[in-house]
């Protein structure tokens, strides 16, 4: 298995008239190069390759102190082989010199950079997350996933991709399982907070039909899992499997970079998987089944005396 995951960064002035995000404040530097980190870290501790037991290479006398590696008495057994991928291959999209990079403490070889001009984004920094769509296209070839992940967003679980993997199958690639995002906040109201909740229908109804195929069963460990179609389907990330991905590919609105939904970061994030697939979530009751950590915590939601 081998699994392609494109990441758009940004860190620097707004589009003009545009919102201004986290990534625009004049102190994100810091913020934004640690939420990349983790959101790299993330996806490469738990769907990686590179994972491994430590263990002596003889039996160790009991009182054994703590000795390092290159000592010649430790050896690594590879872990968890039949469940990880060949590779993860993780591109980093960025707008010329515009992110802090250099400040992400990750090894050169955990990412590779791929750069655009802002020309090429008519000049809004906002449709980076189109380009990300761009380069998914051209290097998809070879992979069986295909991902897209926002740069403060964080896989914490290891069954990640083989949950989504459940509904893909279960549906025959009709289908697509999104993650319910959470906030942790141990000041707040809950320590952790699902963000993306319902909103209006009206608002996705051009591009889907909730009330069709409204819910499936999945089964996991032995235990029922109930996945929803949310009226809200942002996650800011997919996964799709590689006969998805070349199914949306063969859709015209492919090339559509129409901020419909929201907004151009919503929409490269979002859109495109909800006009061509069924999106699902978990149900509230099962809501942390398939999930991830979103790094941007809403303080504003907090009771007055604490925010």
């Amino acid at each position: 298995m081998r699994i392609l995951v494109a990441i758009p960064h940004y860190v620097g002035p707004p589009a003009p008239g545009g919102t201004v995000y986290g990534s625009s404040q004049p102190d994100a530097g810091p913020v934004r190069a640690a939420a990349l980190a983790r959101t790299i870290a993330g996806l490469a501790v738990h769907l990686g390759p590179s994972q491994a037991r430590i263990g002596w290479a003889g039996p160790p006398p009991p009182d054994a102190p703590p000795v390092p590696a290159g000592s010649g008495r430790v050896r690594f057994q590879r872990a968890n082989r039949g469940a990880l991928p060949a590779a993860l291959d993780i591109r980093v999209v960025v707008v010329e010199d515009r992110h802090v990079l250099d400040r992400v403490r990750l090894p050169p070889s955990a990412f590779q950079v791929e750069r655009v001009t802002l020309d090429r984004l008519g000049g809004d920094p906002r449709m980076l997350g189109f380009a990300c769509l761009d380069l998914l296209a051209a290097q998809a070839e070879g992979y069986d996933w295909i991902g897209y992940m926002e740069d403060d967003t964080v896989v914490g679980d290891p069954w990640f991709l083989r949950k989504i993997a459940l509904l893909e199958r279960a549906s025959q690639g009709e289908a697509v399982l999104l993650p319910n995002r959470f906030e942790a906040d141990p000041e707040g109201r809950y320590w952790k907070l699902y963000v993306d909740g319902p909103i209006p229908p009206r608002i996705t109804a051009p591009w889907q039909d909730v009330g069709r195929h409204a819910s499936m069963n999945l089964s996991h460990l032995g235990e029922p899992v109930v996945v929803e179609r949310p009226t809200n389907p942002h996650a800011g990330c997919w996964f799709l499997s590689a006969r998805q991905f070349a199914r949306w590919r063969a859709q015209p609105h492919f090339a559509d970079r129409r901020p419909l939904f929201i907004g151009p970061l919503e929409s490269a994030a979002t859109l495109g998987v909800m006009r061509t697939f069924r999106v699902y979530k978990p149900g509230l009751d099962c809501a942390s089944f398939l999930e991830a950590e979103h790094l941007n915590n809403r303080v504003w939601i907090r009771p007055r005396s604490q925010a």
